[in-house]
């Protein structure tokens, strides 16, 4: 079939955002169906069709092809795979697959772990190219949809940006708790939050209107806890302002509202490209929200 025919059934599996964490993540590091192409075609699964000598090529060497693909490029499934799809209708026919060029030759090697680590150092370098401030706020928040989606892969699904955009309040970005790991299920069962929000802030000292802001959006199925995103450099809360303010949305409201750096999630980012058996960053949260509990949130005697 051609390319243009292919992409919109490939689009179908990558909007589905249900796989298991480690595929979930592999998926949300293709910005669109034609690199999944490029990738099937570099590890012999497609091949791409020959107008000179009209035959279909096959590449085998898995490394990250540099061939364009256009939406008139005809590919064809490698008919080794033909029985295991159970595929019954064919505009080729036998002998013509069998004329067939396998490009062989060339030594056959593995590189999906470079390409999975270059995509990763791309997006890396894609917030540092991010200017602070109102000139560089939609950038940011794109970027953090998009690490975000990555790191919280299997935990939360349906990240999207401004998902009610025509409701009062418009939250910036949201993702619904499948309460599947320790951390997740913490929040659901003590906040009672379903649908997670992220506020993005494209800055790094936060005041009490980002607090008040977020006070008013969390309730129903928001639940009681949220996250501020900042350019500050690190986690911490800053003491007599974001501490004091934080403070007050617990004490007086009963509502946890954690600030993570963008730094934080691009560590995170950087620890996918050599995955630990642990989940490092589900601990980490968990410790993070016992430091609000137990320190932030703790009445000192006088």
């Amino acid at each position: 079939m051609a390319v243009g025919d292919a992409s919109p059934l490939l689009q179908e599996v990558l909007d589905q955002d249900r796989f298991e964490r480690s595929k979930q993540q592999d998926i949300f590091l293709f910005n669109d169906s034609r690199q999944v192409l490029q990738r099937l075609y570099s590890v012999g699964f497609i091949g791409i069709h020959n107008e000179q000598s009209a035959s279909f090529v096959f590449c085998h060497d898995g490394k990250d092809p540099d061939r364009e693909f256009s939406g008139e490029t005809r590919i064809l499934v490698h008919p080794c795979y033909w029985l295991a799809l159970a595929t019954s209708k064919t505009r080729i026919k036998l002998e013509e697959a069998e004329e067939i060029h396998d490009e062989y030759e060339i030594e056959v090697t593995s590189e999906s772990r470079s390409i999975r680590n270059k995509r990763i150092e791309s997006l890396i370098q894609e917030l540092n190219d991010i200017d602070e401030g109102m000139k560089g706020a939609y950038d940011f928040e794109s970027w953090c949809v998009n690490a975000l989606k990555i790191v919280f892969a299997g935990t939360l699904c349906n990240i999207e940006a401004h998902p009610n955009k025509i409701s009062l309040q418009q939250r910036d970005v949201v993702g619904t708790n499948l309460g599947e790991s320790k951390f997740w299920k913490r929040v659901l069962n003590d906040y009672k939050t379903r649908q997670v929000i992220f506020e993005i802030k494209n800055y790094k000292d936060l005041s009490a209107s980002e607090y008040r802001q977020i006070n008013s959006y969390l309730c129903n199925d928001y639940g009681a806890f949220a996250f501020i995103v900042t350019r500050a450099p690190n986690n911490n809360l800053e003491k007599g302002k974001e501490l004091n303010w934080a403070k007050e949305l617990y004490s007086e409201h009963k509502k946890v509202v954690i600030k993570i750096s963008c730094k934080f999630l691009e560590k995170h980012l950087k620890k996918l490209r050599n995955p630990q058996k642990h989940d490092a960053l589900d601990k980490e949260l968990n410790s993070l929200l016992d430091t609000y509990v137990r320190r932030y949130f703790t009445i000192k005697a006088r």
